[in-house]
Parts: C-alpha cells; structure tokens; sequence
C-alpha cells in the first residue's frame, strides 16, 4: 500500500497508543509486542554475549 507510511518503532509509539472503546481487545498483545521491542534492544550481540533471549 504505497498511501501508507511505515513508522519506526520507538518505546514513546507502544506509549502513546491509547486503548478504548472499539481498540481495547487488542491491548494485550499491543503490550507484548512492546515488551519484545525492548527485548530485542537489549539483546543486539556484540562479540558473544546476550543479555536477554526471548526464544
């Protein structure tokens, strides 16, 4: 869809997402989206160490 522009994901996006009404069913996975966001910006391997691993 080329009307549609792509954003990229911040920890201030999963934030600023309000739930109600018509949107609040998908507020679970809203946030276990945003909790593996984190974890993946914890986790870039540098050398060979993980901090985190969400497998």
């Amino acid at each position: 869809m080329p009307e549609v522009d792509t954003l990229l994901l911040t920890k201030a996006i999963f934030l600023k997402m309000y739930f109600g009404g018509y949107n609040v069913h998908y507020m679970r996975m809203v946030h276990i989206a945003g909790l593996l966001h984190e974890l993946t910006l914890l986790s870039h391997n540098h050398g060979n160490w993980s901090l985190f691993s969400a497998e």
